[in-house]
């Protein structure tokens, strides 16, 4: 068999190299299927390693808008006064609606729950 001329060799003539290459095609034909390969290997793992990219991106969003909208909640409940002088005194949550014998004065849900007057201790009515 001559090595030069591809004589002897058992492929269609389509698959054939033509007679002579150059050490540039040689090499660059030599790259290419090392690159193919590599691709070959390399790309399902590769777009794995997008896709939980792609998850923990969409992750973090949602991350940064619940602590967006918790920095706003802050926000509004630091706006507001830790009490005014309508509240009650007691739980400092509803408005101070009911008003004692004694002057003192409290949230309907306080004041059916004492029987007297936290301040001074008079006995409720």
């Amino acid at each position: 068999m001559d090595r030069g001329t591809g004589e002897g060799l058992k492929t269609p003539k389509a698959a054939r190299l033509p007679k002579y290459l150059t050490l540039t095609e040689v090499i660059k034909r030599k790259v290419d299927a090392g690159e193919r390969a590599i691709l070959d290997f390399y790309d399902p793992r590769i777009e794995e390693v997008r896709e939980r990219i792609r998850d923990m991106q969409e992750e973090l969003r949602e991350l940064e808008a619940e602590r967006d909208q918790s920095l706003d909640s802050l926000r509004q409940a630091n706006a507001r006064p830790l009490y005014t002088d309508d509240m009650c005194q007691i739980c400092w949550m509803g408005p101070a609606s009911e008003s004692l014998p004694c002057s003192h004065s409290m949230c309907s849900e306080c004041r059916h729950k004492l029987t007297s007057c936290p301040w001074d201790r008079r006995p409720l009515l």
